[in-house]
């Protein structure tokens, strides 16, 4: 979760710790659950940077029936099936290279 904003990262920490919560779940169970660090997870609710990948978001938001695009809006990241249709569409690239915040 590198170069989010530290506000963004303890968000969606929260997010996290309080969906795992509602199910009465510690973090190692969760861990567990997704084949992902203890640690790493514990970092994440926590706002610490950690480096994740997709497939941890993916699972997370599966796991707590979230909204994938919305939670990947908010963390900055694309998910995996839109990543897919941009590299099978170049003229997306281009788009996308020249796109202004």
């Amino acid at each position: 979760m590198s170069r989010l904003t530290p506000h963004k990262r303890k968000v969606f920490g929260a997010l996290l710790r309080s969906e795992r919560e509602k199910r009465g779940w510690s973090v190692r169970k969760v861990a567990e659950i997704i084949s992902y660090s203890f640690s790493s997870l514990a970092a994440m609710e926590r706002g610490e940077e950690v480096k994740l990948k997709m497939s941890v978001i993916e699972n997370l938001c599966i796991l707590y029936e979230l909204p994938l695009d919305d939670i990947c809006i908010s963390i900055e990241k694309i998910p995996t099936h839109i990543f897919y249709k941009i590299i099978d569409a170049p003229e997306l690239i281009n788009i996308i290279r020249n796109y202004e915040v």
